[in-house]
């Protein structure tokens, strides 16, 4: 799904700090979708952050002015106020921050020609209206069909410009005006791969909060091995020894103490995995589910000491079974077991049937995280 914000949706929340805006964020992190944000509406938002904050500021120097003259307190000092303010380039700066902190996309303008417009402006075309009056609408509209041009993926438009983009269908809906539809179809491009939403709240309760509650069922239907051609603890157990064998990790972190805290490697696994659970669930932009899965594994682990260093430790703190090398005579292996906690991240087919690609995220010992995803191996089906 890809969204594309109309600038009354940022307008209404400067801040970006609203709960649909952050229900949004959540959908996009969780549920694929990818947000657009047009760059005249950035453009737009700007202007009006500048236009609204001069109309506070004039406002605040007014009743400040009142004050002084009801209190004659002239500590508060208007100016002074309105310097410490965030300024229009000050907060431009902001916005680009946060929305690309999100991971949304910022679109540059669309390529249309003045001629395109003007016809457009002369012919009564949505998204004009009385004469010249929407030319930004129509920028924002010319970004939308590009966008439907670059991919197939359902584009959600997101305005509270219903007069411009929309018109009531007999049931009373609100949906993308006949000749915005029209510009589509002589294009090629289906008319219901866009779809008009009169506001973020609408967006979420139509579509956010419904597929998150299917994330959910596939959640519960992979924890319980309801997916008849996906058995994914059989499938984890065939190739987690892959993942794991040759990692290396700190002895000290495994609570081994003295000459026995250098670097060990993990050599075999006694048992299949178990305390296997499903700790998220998330659909990405191609429709794939990436599956956060923690599983509790006993392995092997060996070491390596030099014979002239071993004969320093006590044999009190020799850890498990050691025996000499039949490589290096002059030194000793150490074998011991321990049961560590692995988090898999696995990505699985649109249909939840096949297993594609498991990467290791993390390995933890007694709570606490000795391994995380960037030093471990990645592991491609």
């Amino acid at each position: 799904m890809n969204v594309v914000l109309d600038s009354n949706v940022l307008i209404s929340d400067f801040r970006l700090q609203g709960r649909s805006i952050n229900d949004l964020w959540d959908a996009s992190q969780t549920l694929g979708y990818t947000v657009y944000i047009p760059q005249v509406v950035i453009d737009e938002v700007v202007g009006k952050y500048e236009e609204f904050l001069q109309e506070n500021v004039a406002q605040l120097r007014k009743s400040l002015a009142a004050i002084r003259r009801l209190t004659g307190n002239d500590l508060l000092d208007a100016p002074s106020i309105a310097q410490v303010l965030p300024s229009p380039s000050e907060y431009r700066h902001w916005l680009l921050d946060e929305i690309h902190s999100r991971l949304w996309k910022v679109v540059p303008y669309p390529n249309v020609s003045h001629e395109e417009l003007v016809s457009r402006i002369i012919n009564k075309r949505k998204p004009f209206y009385r004469g010249e009056r929407g030319y930004r609408d129509a920028l924002v509209w010319a970004t939308v069909v590009e966008l439907a041009q670059q991919s197939k993926s359902t584009i959600l438009l997101v305005t509270a410009n219903v007069s411009d983009f929309g018109e009531s269908s007999s049931n009373g809906e609100t949906t993308l005006h006949n000749q915005l539809c029209e510009d589509l179809a002589m294009l090629g491009i289906e008319a219901s791969q866009v779809k008009l939403f009169t506001g973020l709240g609408v967006l979420v309760e139509a579509c956010v909060t419904p597929e998150l509650s299917q994330l959910e069922a596939v959640q519960t239907k992979l924890s319980s091995g309801e997916y008849p051609d996906l058995d994914l603890e059989r499938e984890i157990s065939s190739c987690i020894y892959n993942v794991l064998e040759g990692t290396k990790l700190l002895g000290d972190k495994l609570g081994l103490m003295g000459d026995w805290d250098d670097e060990v490697v993990i050599t075999g696994i006694y048992s299949d995995p178990y305390d296997y659970c499903v700790q998220e669930v998330k659909r990405l932009a191609t429709g794939e589910f990436l599956v956060f899965i923690t599983v509790s594994i006993e392995c092997e682990i060996e070491h390596y000491m030099d014979e002239a260093d071993l004969r320093h430790v006590p044999e009190d703190e020799w850890p498990g079974r050691i025996r000499r090398s039949s490589f290096f005579p002059s030194v000793y292996v150490s074998y011991l077991s321990k049961e560590l906690w692995v988090g898999l991240e696995v990505t699985l087919d649109k249909g939840c049937q096949c297993l594609q690609a498991l990467e290791l995220e993390f390995i933890s010992y007694n709570g606490k995280q000795i391994l995380c995803g960037k030093a471990a191996n990645i592991h491609f089906l």
